[in-house]
């Protein structure tokens, strides 16, 4: 992770103090949505910055990152390569998270993670062969 923030603040994503803030989080949550979600990286920058490195991207014009795509932004490229778990179905009004898994390895540290984003939401994991 940490030489992604470093190619990040090469490519002017974040400026170089941003990334030394995300460097020194120490409470476990991914560091990207941590920047993300406090502000700290603009979303559009980060998007351009995937589409450059040649990862997959798939997003809508025109949310607001606090809207009900939150939990699918969730799951950037890196995290889904590093976890091997992207998002099935989210539904904020029954309060249900199911994620689809390929390494079941993973499905503690991904639990814990959600949990601190969405505390209240039931999280349902499925394995895909």
């Amino acid at each position: 992770m940490k030489n992604l923030i470093l190619k990040m603040v090469a490519s002017n994503v974040i400026s170089s103090n941003v990334g030394n803030r995300l460097l020194n989080i120490k409470d476990g949550t991914d560091l990207l949505w941590n920047g993300l979600s406090k502000g700290l990286i603009d979303e559009k920058r980060l998007i351009r910055f995937y589409e450059q490195n040649n990862f997959p991207i798939i997003y809508q014009e025109g949310y607001a990152h606090s809207g009900d795509n939150t939990f699918s932004n969730f799951f950037t490229p890196d995290i889904i390569a590093k976890y091997l778990v992207f998002p099935i179905s989210f539904k904020k009004e029954n309060r249900d998270i199911i994620i689809g898994f390929l390494n079941s390895e993973h499905i503690d540290a991904v639990k814990q993670m959600i949990k601190k984003i969405f505390p209240d939401f039931n999280t349902t994991f499925f394995h895909i062969p």
